[in-house]
């Protein structure tokens, strides 16, 4: 796939993430881990990282928080934590 296609796909999917947040926080319902696709998180960093390796600086360590947050967390702290994540990650996307 050429840079060009996978910067878009990117991005695409980036804004499906984001559109998916803001509903669930424009709703007033609760956030769950299960309203953000955690593979999905997780694809749309690492590409981040990849394609925008000097632009997107703190990919690696979003990876890391998304791996603690995975294995140390439940409940509650957990989403609240996931949440605050994919919106910093997804945020710092230099193609917004």
């Amino acid at each position: 796939m050429s840079p060009r296609y996978k910067n878009l796909a990117s991005a695409l999917l980036i804004a499906v993430l984001i559109v998916m947040v803001g509903t669930a926080a424009g709703q007033n319902e609760q956030f769950s881990a299960q309203r953000i696709n955690l593979q999905s998180l997780r694809l749309s960093i690492e590409d981040l990282t990849e394609s925008f390796e000097t632009r997107y600086p703190n990919g690696k360590n979003y990876l890391a928080q998304l791996d603690a947050i995975e294995t140390e967390l439940s409940g509650a702290e957990r989403d609240e934590r996931l949440q605050a994540l994919g919106r910093r990650a997804l945020i710092e996307n230099p193609l917004v």
